[in-house]
């Protein structure tokens, strides 16, 4: 049995959009979250924990709520889902909102700290280290007083991260739903789909 933990934001939670003007947003039902889409695809010998938390960020700067720092929290998710044998990153996206002003550099960093800090992770019943992957942010569409994410960022940010990882995954082409952030039910089959095909790439290291 091979075990598969996912780190990610609201996309990985499974949120829907938000209703204009609120701050209400629904889950999408188990069945059609991308990381159960995975899990079904990839079949019983394979088990998945996702560990998504909406507004979550890479780094550890999110003062307002420390909850949301996605760093002082990795041990606690890592440590749970042990052991192991595939963690997959899908975070970024947060980190790209024009209102925390991080630049280029500070997010990479923030992002590759996950690769190095995961393998210098002590204990967790690991047989060995696990493998990691890598979901680098995908498509948005920013909204002014929503979701205010730069989006030319975004394009710097990956193409610096391919540079970096030595597994990942880019995908600018997701279905969205109408806030411009979070993936439609359909972008979730996309994604699932994406992914598991990366996974057939990676299994003989697995």
């Amino acid at each position: 049995m091979k075990h598969i933990l996912i780190y990610g934001d609201s996309n990985t939670w499974g949120s829907t959009a938000f209703a204009q003007g609120t701050d209400d947003t629904e889950r999408l039902p188990e069945e059609k979250r991308w990381s159960n889409i995975l899990a079904q695809r990839l079949g019983r010998e394979w088990t998945v924990t996702a560990e998504g938390l909406c507004g979550r960020v890479a780094g550890d700067f999110a003062t307002e709520d420390d909850n949301l720092s996605g760093q002082k929290h990795y041990d606690v998710a890592l440590a749970s889902a042990a052991p192991v044998d595939l963690v997959i990153i899908a975070l970024g996206t947060n980190d790209l909102n024009r209102r925390y002003g991080r630049e280029l550099g500070r997010i990479v960093d923030d992002i590759l700290w996950y690769e190095g800090h995961t393998h210098l992770v002590d204990g967790y019943n690991f047989s060995k280290m696990p493998a990691m992957l890598f979901v680098l942010p995908p498509n948005f569409v920013p909204t002014v007083g929503y979701f205010d994410g730069d989006a030319e960022l975004r394009l710097k940010l990956n193409a610096k991260l391919k540079t970096k990882l030595a597994n990942w995954l880019e995908i600018s082409d997701l279905d969205l739903s109408s806030d411009g952030v979070h993936i439609a039910e359909s972008g979730h089959v996309m994604l699932a789909n994406k992914v598991y095909e990366k996974l057939l790439e990676m299994m003989q290291s697995l």
